[in-house]
């Protein structure tokens, strides 16, 4: 299984009975990402990392091996990392700036600004691009694109990837795909950026410099290719040199910018607190457009439910380097993880053990815990009785003993659960939720099992 589902991992039941009251300590934490079991050091193919974390009005930062690995430069809070992905929520930044001046407007259709193919047209926003809902191409499953792909001989294939042929591809467009639900494009956010630098008539590098940048002191944030400096990490996958990525005018608004941790943590700060230069940008970006039943979508920021608080968060990923950027509204805390290593894996670590050892200390993630037991009538609580799938061949069985709520998942004991409301249920010495959902007609048909940072969704057989 892929998640920690109830009493099954030793981790788990270890940080749910001795992690509760103390005041997270974040210098901690991050040893254990960097030197932990699952830690970089244990991990020979992470070369180098920054990691800044925003909790209780401070910022920590820090840094762990090379820059450069064959010539010993370390990494420091100055060297610029290549972000990725990390980039197309700034795309959506910029795009969110230029809407709050009125430069453009939310609802305008691409073909203002490119040209398309006319059976697409009064279809597609600018909206709909920067939250991966316009149905366009995207560079792993579109038969326009996958041609281009299957010429790549060098393992750097966006470096076949030229301005020409990402328009030529909008004009072939004739139909939109699943348009308005969430599909990732590489593609579409491209073409997002490409339409930022018509409308300006300039780089995207110096829109990012004006509408970002200078606002809010980025002074070590840039969009432009520099191999030579020394401080741009080197870029590596599974312990070797990889190329730095190089990407077309069309292509740089989904990932080519570099940053440092100093200046990523201020952007982090500014998702947090907001800026008087660009709050009216901020509050458009950070709009949700796409609303699926787990995940919302807010120009480029993907946002989710994890420990009953809202995480946005972005994650990148290039040749040669894996990144991530997250905050909590509600919280305000934040966190960046900059490798110049290509493992999406890491970060994703990462992530999860800050969020376990942060946010699982708030109280509103507690209070369910701390409810008093209730009773609840026989036959509301005989209803939840049955067997929920978690996943094929794997099941979680629900009986009710006097007056009591079990769970037993395949292959496991079976554990009592606590009555703290009447459709949620406690086990806390687990650190696990049940809630059960029922439909318009009062039948249950979900069970949801709430433990550790994930929401496991569970479907009545």
């Amino acid at each position: 299984m892929a998640f920690i589902i109830i009493f099954l991992s030793c981790n788990a039941i270890s940080f749910a009975q001795n992690n509760k009251t103390a005041q997270p300590d974040i210098n901690a934490i991050v040893d254990s990402m960097m030197y932990g079991n699952d830690g970089f050091v244990s991990n020979k193919k992470i070369i180098g990392a920054s990691i800044g974390v925003y909790y209780d009005g401070k910022t920590y930062n820090y840094s762990y091996g090379y820059a450069d690995r064959e010539k010993k430069i370390k990494v420091n809070n100055a060297t610029q990392f290549e972000i990725g992905s990390n980039t197309k929520v700034f795309t959506g930044l910029m795009l969110s700036s230029e809407i709050a001046q009125g430069k453009m407007d939310s609802n305008d259709f691409i073909e203002k600004y490119v040209e398309v193919n006319p059976n697409i047209k009064h279809k597609v926003r600018l909206t709909d691009i920067a939250n991966h809902i316009s149905g366009l191409p995207t560079f792993h499953d579109s038969e326009s694109l996958a041609e281009l792909m299957a010429q790549d001989t060098t393992k750097d294939p966006l470096s076949l990837v030229t301005d020409a042929y990402m328009l030529s591809v909008l004009k072939k467009v004739d139909s939109l795909h699943n348009y308005g639900q969430y599909e990732y494009s590489n593609f579409a956010v491209g073409i997002l950026g490409y339409i930022l630098q018509k409308k300006e008539h300039t780089s995207y590098d110096k829109i990012l410099q004006a509408i970002i940048c200078k606002p809010l002191g980025l002074n070590n944030t840039t969009a432009s290719l520099d191999t030579i400096s020394t401080k741009v990490a080197k870029v590596y996958a599974h312990g070797e040199r990889a190329p730095y990525i190089a990407l077309c005018n069309t292509m740089l608004g989904a990932g080519a910018i570099k940053s440092d941790i100093t200046d990523m943590m201020t952007f982090i700060k500014f998702q947090l607190h907001g800026n008087p230069l660009m709050n009216d940008a901020l509050t458009i970006s950070q709009k949700k457009y796409y609303n699926g039943e787990h995940l919302q979508i807010a120009m480029g920021w993907h946002i989710g439910d994890i420990y009953n608080s809202e995480i946005y968060t972005m994650r990148g990923d290039t040749y040669g380097a894996s990144s991530l950027m997250m905050f909590d509204k509600a919280h305000k805390i934040g966190l960046v993880v900059l490798l110049n290593s290509a493992n999406s894996g890491v970060v994703e670590r990462c992530q999860n053990t800050f969020l376990a050892k942060v946010l699982n200390n708030t109280s509103d993630f507690q209070k369910r815990f701390q409810k008093p037991a209730i009773i609840i009538n026989k036959t509301i609580l005989e209803k939840y009785a049955g067997i929920y799938e978690l996943q094929p061949g794997f099941d979680g069985t629900v009986t009710i003993e006097d007056g009591q709520l079990y769970l037993q998942l395949t292959g496991q004991p079976r554990g009592m659960f606590k009555s703290v409301e009447e459709n949620w249920f406690t086990m806390e010495k687990y650190n696990c939720q049940l809630e059960f959902e029922k439909n318009d007609n009062g039948v249950c048909n979900t069970m949801v099992i709430h433990q550790n940072g994930q929401d496991i969704s569970c479907k009545r057989k």
